[in-house]
């Protein structure tokens, strides 16, 4: 029985201890504090080989824009043309010629400004309806008016901006205020600007009459140019071109460039205290039809900049693509009663600025845009700026 009972005694399970020679099971390990330097050191040098190229690639993409807008603006200008018949001028003033003995006031105190105009080509006609063209001083003898556009009917397009005026590398908006003076003190906070100028040629004056009219530009103070004038071809003549406002875009002013005077750079500072200014702001005021710096809305800022640009100074010398910029002084050119007109070696304009490396991005006659490098020929520059000046260019030339 014993024998039995034993025969049916369940099975033992056979408990093995674990062999000398098996690995250990571990919980999960962590990194080691060098291992951690090293991660972070790779990423760190990977953010530095991709992050150039991340800003280079915007870059391009604001520069395209930026050609973009240009090639907006120059097929508006050639829309109106086409419209009116000639091409806007920079600013209308009066007349041509002395409105009366002793004062030359369409140099200076003008009208409206050419991106007035061009305002229904850029679908901004609702912009152009707000623009009160009818007020303004009226000139005897039926020469026409002149500072409609400092009228307080006009504020509020005065303070109107559109993008397809600014660089986007550059800015998104104008910075300053303005304080009109003429008829009644009123203040906008921001005003208008624009990146982008017309082409005033090579000659040593923005205005008509030009000392040399085949060197003269499409456009100009109180111009009415038509496209069959342009004799060294549409696709041979700038139309408008990069001229970058505000000052981080201009850390240098110029000074002189007049009579005997050579053309110096200064700083911004240098540039306001030798002005006798308080302070002094470099911007291209769009709706502004005056040929002077003018005060801005804050005690003592005086801002200047310009209308159109030019690839000579007012001695004639070479004015070439990102130069220190220079603020407009239409009035070089006022007759004074008794002289010859005019009593001045040339006007002061601007020149052509960039923010982008390496050069500056045109409009031609022919609303192509093209990029001009900083190095270009001055006599291949100087050509490309003028309309009849019978230059002969070819297209490796720049």
């Amino acid at each position: 029985m014993l024998r039995d009972l034993a025969s049916h005694r369940p099975d033992r399970v056979a408990l093995t201890s674990p062999s000398r020679n098996s690995t250990p099971i571990r919980g999960c390990s962590a990194f080691t504090l060098i291992e951690l330097l090293v991660v972070i050191a790779i990423i760190a040098v990977l953010i530095g080989l991709l992050l150039p190229a991340v800003q280079s690639a915007r870059e391009a993409a604001r520069r395209i824009q930026c050609a973009n807008n240009l090639k907006q603006l120059a097929l508006a200008t050639l829309n109106y043309e086409d419209v009116n018949g000639s091409l806007p001028a920079a600013a209308q003033g009066v007349r041509d010629i002395p409105a009366e003995p002793g004062y030359f006031i369409g140099a200076c105190y003008m009208n409206f400004t050419g991106y007035h105009m061009i305002l229904p080509y850029l679908e901004q006609g609702n912009a152009f309806n707000a623009t009160n063209f009818g007020v303004g001083f009226p000139e005897s003898g039926g020469a026409g008016s002149w500072f409609g556009w400092s009228f307080p009917d006009n504020t509020t397009t005065f303070r109107m901006q559109f993008a397809a005026f600014l660089c986007p590398s550059n800015r998104s908006r104008g910075e300053i205020g303005y304080r009109f003076d003429t008829p009644a003190q009123i203040s906008v906070e921001k005003a208008a600007v624009t990146d982008y100028l017309f082409n005033g040629g090579s000659d040593n004056y923005a205005s008509v009459p030009y000392a040399r009219a085949g060197l003269r530009g499409p456009v100009g103070f109180n111009s009415r140019v038509r496209l069959g004038e342009m004799t060294d071809g549409l696709s041979n003549s700038f139309l408008l071109g990069e001229s970058a406002g505000g000052n981080a875009a201009n850390k240098l002013v110029a000074m002189g460039g007049i009579g005997s005077s050579r053309r110096v750079c200064v700083p911004t500072a240098e540039f306001a205290r030798q002005s006798s200014y308080s302070s002094f702001y470099f911007d291209n005021l769009m709706f502004q039809a005056y040929g002077r710096a003018h005060l801005a809305s804050d005690s003592g800022l005086i801002v200047g900049g310009g209308l159109v640009a030019k690839a000579t100074d007012a001695t004639g010398a070479f004015y070439g693509p990102n130069d220190c910029g220079m603020i407009t002084h239409s009035d070089d050119v006022w007759y004074i009663g008794g002289l010859p007109w005019p009593t001045t070696s040339g006007q002061r304009v601007p020149n052509f600025r960039s923010v982008h490396l390496g050069g500056v991005q045109f409009a031609l006659c022919d609303g192509s845009v093209r990029p001009v490098k900083n190095s270009i020929a001055p006599a291949v520059y100087m050509g490309l700026s003028s309309i009849a000046g019978g230059e002969v260019l070819s297209a490796d030339a720049y």
